[in-house]
C-alpha cells in the first residue's frame, strides 16, 4: 500500500472501532467506585483514592466528583498500588478540598477506551493535514560489526549474540522468543548497554515502548537489574506515565512523577540545608558587626569612666592639699590667738591705767607719764588691729577652703555619674541580649562595681570575637551561600512545573506506552534531542494502528516480543473485525502493511497467515530457561510448532497437573440473573479445591481473563490465602 493509503485506513480503522464503542459503551467504559479519600501519609502534596475494585488500565483516566467530571491534567494521577487498590493522585490546589469533602459514594474513577481510540485519530489526522509519510525505516544504527568482536562481560547463548548483532544492525528487526528464552534480560538490556556506552547517545536517546503500563514495567525490571549491576547512574532513564506502586517504591529516581517528586524532596533538603547555613553565616556576620559595635561602644565608656576616675583621683588629692591648707590656717589662727591674748589682757591694763587719776594729773600737768601710758596704748592698739586684720584674713581663706572641701567631697560622693554611665552599658547588652538571648546576664553584672562590669564585659567580649571568627571561617561566604541557594531554586521552579521536557533531553533511555506515546508526542517532536534507536517490547500484543506512530522518526526499529501468545485485543464483533484490522493483527506485520495491498492483507489476517519477513530479518530465541523439558515439549508441539523451542539443558522438569473441570457458569455481582462472560466457576472451584488441599508454599495462578481472574482471587480470599501478586492475567504475568 502507498503510505497515504495507510494514512487513510488508519483514520478508517480507528474511526470504526470508535463508532462501534459509541454505540456499545459497556464495551469501552469502565466505572470505579471509591470507598476512602484520605490525604497520603507518605506523599504529603497527594491525595489517597482507596477503591472498592483494581484499575486495569491507569491511562486515559477521568474522575467523576459529584456532578462534574475532571480529566488526567486536572487531577494527575502519580501511581496505583494494585495490590492495595490505592490510586495516589495530585489535584490543582482548589480541587484538594473538594475531593477531600466528597461524600463517599459520589466520587468515581472512569476508565473510557472511547478516549484512548479518539486520541489515534486525531493524531492520524493531523499527521495527514503536515503531510507525514509513514515509512519502514531506512536508518541503520550506528554500530558497525567489529563492535561485536569486543569481548563481553556477560555470558550470552549463539542465538543471543544473533539477535543482539541483528538488532544492532538493522534498520527494522524482529526478535522472537518464548517465555524465559532471554529477550528482556539480556538481548534488549545489552544492546541498551552498547547504546550507552556509544558517544551518540549523548545527543539523542533510546526509545523503549510496550503496549501496555505492565508490559513497560516488565521490560523495565529486566534492563534496569542489569544496568545496576553495570553501574549505569538511574537518573539516566525517564519512566513516562503513570507507574504502579511497587515500581515506583523500587526505582522513584526513573519514574515520571515520583522521580520528579523525589528530586524535590532532595533539593527541598538541600535547600533547608543551606537556608540553615545561610541562617547560620547571618547570624555570625550580624553577631561580629555588633559585637564589634559593642566592643567599640564599651572602649568609649571605658574611656568616659577612666576620665571620671582620673577626675576622682584628682579631686582626692586636691582634697588632702586643701585639708593641709586648712589645717595650716587653723594653725595660724590659733598662733594669732596666741599672740592676741596677751597684747589685749596688756592692753587693757594699759587703758585701766588711763582711768587712774595718776594718768590725770600727769595729763593735766603735762607730765611724762600720760605721754607714756598714750604711745603704749596706740602701740597695742596697732597690734591688735594689726592681728585682728590677720586673724580675719586667716578665717576668710579658712571658710573658702571649708566651702571648697564640702564642694570636692560632694562630688567624690555623687555617683550619679557612674550609675549613668551603667545605664548605659546595660542599654548596650540588652540591645545585644535581644538579639543573641542570654549572652549577659546583666542582672549579676550590675551588682559589680562599674571598673569589675567593664573588664568582665570586654573580656567576654574578646573571647566571643574569637570564637565567632573561628565559626565564621568554617562557614562559607554569605554571596556564595546565596548563589547555590539562587542555582537551587532554578531547579525547584523546573521540578515543580513539572518540567519533563528539560529530563527528556537529559535522558539516555526513555520508556512509555504506545498509548502515551501517542498522547504525549508534542514531547517527542518538540524535544531537542530525537530517538536513536526504538525498540518495542511484547510486540505481538501491540497493533499495528498503535505501532506506525512509532516511525516517525525513521530511526532503527527493533521488535521483540512473541505473537504466539496474545494477539492484540480488538473487542468489535467478528462482522467488523475487516474493517478494524490494523486493530487486531500485531506490529511484526508492519512490513507487510507497506508491500502488500490492502485485499492481500486481509487475506492474510483472515486465514492467519504469518507475517511474510522479506526484508525484515526475523530472529528466534528457542531456549527457554524458565520451563522444564517436559512442559517446553508440549508447548513445542501446540504452541510453538516449527519453531525448534526447547528447554535449556540445566533446566529441570516442571511437575504437570491435569484437573478434570465441568464447566460452569458464574453468576454477575453486580448485575443479578446475569451471567459473567468468560467466566468458568466449574474451573475455579477445582482450582481451590487442588490449593487447600496439597497448599504449595508458593504459587501462581493464571488466566487469560480478568474475570476469571476475579472469581479465582474471591474464592482464594474465602479460603485463607494470600492472593497479591499469585493470581494474575497471563498478559500480566509477561516477564515474570
Amino acid at each position: 500500500m502507498f503510505s497515504d493509503e495507510i494514512v487513510d485506513l488508519c483514520i478508517s480503522n480507528a474511526e470504526t472501532y470508535y463508532n462501534y464503542l459509541k454505540e456499545h459503551k459497556e464495551d469501552s467504559q469502565r466505572r470505579v467506585g471509591v470507598k476512602k479519600i484520605v490525604c497520603s501519609e507518605d506523599r504529603s502534596s497527594n491525595i489517597e483514592l482507596h477503591l472498592k475494585e483494581r484499575l486495569y488500565n491507569t491511562e486515559d483516566l477521568l474522575f467523576s466528583v459529584g456532578d462534574a467530571l475532571y480529566t488526567s491534567s486536572e487531577i494527575r494521577p502519580v501511581n496505583y498500588s494494585n495490590t492495595c487498590k490505592i490510586l495516589y493522585i495530585s489535584p490543582k490546589d482548589e480541587l484538594k478540598s473538594v475531593l477531600l469533602n466528597c461524600a463517599v459514594g459520589e466520587c468515581f474513577i472512569l476508565s473510557d477506551t472511547l478516549y484512548l481510540i479518539k486520541r489515534y485519530i486525531d493524531w492520524y489526522k493531523k499527521q495527514k493535514e503536515t503531510l507525514w509519510v509513514p515509512a519502514l525505516p531506512s536508518k541503520r544504527p550506528c554500530f558497525s560489526h567489529s563492535i561485536f568482536e569486543c569481548s563481553s562481560d556477560r555470558d550470552f547463548s549463539e542465538e543471543q549474540f544473533e539477535c543482539i548483532k541483528t538488532a544492532l544492525t538493522s534498520p527494522i528487526s524482529y526478535i522472537w522468543g518464548a517465555p524465559g528464552t532471554g529477550k528482556t534480560r539480556y538481548v534488549l538490556s545489552e544492546c541498551v548497554l552498547k547504546y550507552l556506552g556509544n558517544a551518540v547517545i549523548e545527543n539523542s536517546y533510546i526509545l523503549i515502548c510496550a503496549p501496555t503500563n505492565v508490559a513497560l514495567e516488565q521490560t523495565l525490571y529486566g534492563i534496569l537489574e542489569v544496568i545496576k549491576e553495570m553501574d549505569v547512574p538511574l537518573n539516566r532513564i525517564l519512566r513516562l506515565g503513570i507507574p504502579s506502586d511497587d515500581f515506583s517504591a523500587a526505582y522513584p529516581e526513573v519514574c515520571e512523577i515520583a522521580g520528579i517528586e523525589q528530586a524535590l524532596f532532595i533539593l527541598r533538603q538541600e535547600r533547608d540545608d543551606l537556608m540553615s547555613e545561610y541562617r547560620r553565616a547571618e547570624m555570625l556576620s550580624r553577631k561580629i558587626v555588633l559585637l564589634g559595635e559593642l566592643q567599640s561602644t564599651f572602649e568609649k565608656l571605658k574611656c568616659s569612666f577612666e576620665i571620671s576616675n582620673e577626675s576622682q583621683n584628682i579631686r582626692k588629692q586636691a582634697l588632702e592639699t586643701i585639708r593641709k591648707e586648712c589645717a595650716q590656717l587653723e594653725r595660724s589662727e590659733t598662733q594669732i590667738d596666741t599672740e592676741l591674748c596677751p597684747i589685749l589682757a596688756e592692753h587693757a591694763i594699759t587703758e585701766k591705767k588711763m582711768k587712774e587719776p595718776k594718768a590725770f594729773i600727769s595729763r593735766m600737768f603735762k607730765g611724762g607719764y600720760y605721754e607714756e601710758l598714750t604711745a603704749k596704748l596706740g602701740v597695742e592698739r596697732s597690734m591688735i588691729s594689726m592681728l585682728r586684720t590677720k586673724h580675719e584674713e586667716t578665717s576668710g581663706k579658712k571658710e573658702k577652703l571649708i566651702a571648697e572641701i564640702h564642694s570636692i567631697e560632694k562630688k567624690l560622693n555623687d555617683n550619679t555619674e557612674e550609675k549613668s554611665l551603667k545605664t548605659d552599658m546595660h542599654k548596650v547588652l540588652s540591645n545585644f541580649n535581644l538579639e543573641f538571648p542570654g549572652t549577659f546576664d546583666i542582672h549579676s553584672m550590675m551588682k559589680l562595681d562599674t571598673a569589675e562590669y567593664i573588664e568582665n564585659v570586654t573580656l567576654r567580649v574578646s573571647e566571643m570575637m574569637s570564637k565567632t571568627g573561628e565559626e565564621s571561617a568554617n562557614i562559607e561566604p554569605i554571596y556564595i551561600i546565596q548563589e547555590k541557594i539562587a542555582k537551587i531554586d532554578k531547579k525547584l521552579d523546573a521540578c515543580e512545573k513539572n518540567d519533563v521536557s528539560h529530563r527528556m533531553e537529559k535522558a539516555g533511555i526513555i520508556a512509555v506506552t504506545a498509548d502515551s506515546f501517542v498522547a504525549r508526542f508534542s514531547l517527542f517532536s518538540e524535544c531537542k534531542k530525537q530517538p536513536v534507536h526504538i525498540f518495542l517490547d511484547e510486540a505481538g500484543y501491540c497493533s499495528l494502528e498503535k505501532t506506525l506512530p512509532l516511525l516517525y522518526f525513521n530511526c532503527p526499529l527493533t521488535l521483540l516480543g512473541d505473537h504466539l501468545q496474545l494477539p492484540p485485543i480488538n473487542t468489535v464483533p467478528s462482522g467488523l473485525k475487516n474493517d478494524t484490522v490494523l486493530w487486531s493483527l500485531p506490529s511484526i506485520y508492519c512490513e507487510d502493511l507497506f508491500d502488500l495491498y490492502f485485499e492481500e492483507l486481509l487475506l492474510k489476517f483472515q486465514k492467519l497467515a504469518p507475517p511474510s519477513f522479506l526484508d525484515m530479518p526475523y530472529k528466534a530465541l528457542t531456549a527457554t530457561y524458565r520451563f522444564g523439558s517436559n512442559i517446553s515439549d508440549i508447548l513445542s508441539e501446540f504452541i510453538y510448532t516449527e519453531c525448534g523451542f526447547q528447554s535449556a539443558e540445566n533446566a529441570s522438569k516442571t511437575k504437570i497437573v491435569v484437573i478434570d473441570c465441568k464447566y460452569k457458569r458464574a453468576p454477575s455481582p453486580n448485575k443479578p440473573g446475569e451471567f459473567l462472560k468468560k467466566g468458568n466457576l466449574g474451573e475455579v472451584n477445582g482450582i481451590c479445591k487442588y490449593i487447600q488441599q496439597y497448599r504449595p508454599e508458593d504459587f501462581a495462578v493464571l488466566s487469560p481473563y480478568r474475570n476469571q481472574t476475579a472469581l479465582l482471587d474471591s474464592c482464594l480470599k474465602k479460603a485463607g490465602f494470600d492472593t497479591d501478586d499469585r493470581v494474575l492475567t497471563v498478559h500480566k504475568s509477561q516477564g515474570r
